[in-house]
């Protein structure tokens, strides 16, 4: 279970403690092109609904799952970038 010590670890990381593949995302999505494809991606899933009146409830899901990834993708990003 995290503690208090954690917290403080956090705190105290380097950018040598930045996971590679957060540095991976930025080295992708940090260049011109990568800037773009990511507004492509978020505006095809995080700005676009993901349930539909009268849709199976399961495309919802689905597409909430799409969602998450590149949320996923975002907060790699971020972490790189705040690190």
């Amino acid at each position: 279970m995290a503690g208090w010590d954690d917290i403080e670890n956090i705190e105290k990381s380097t950018v040598a403690d930045i996971p590679e593949i957060d540095k991976l995302c930025l080295r992708v999505f940090g260049t011109a092109e990568g800037k773009k494809l990511m507004d492509w991606l978020v505006d095809r899933t995080i700005n676009s609904p993901s349930f539909i009146p009268g849709a199976d409830h399961s495309t919802g899901y689905f597409l909430e799952g799409k969602k998450d990834l590149v949320r996923e993708l975002k907060l790699r990003i971020g972490r790189a970038l705040n690190g």
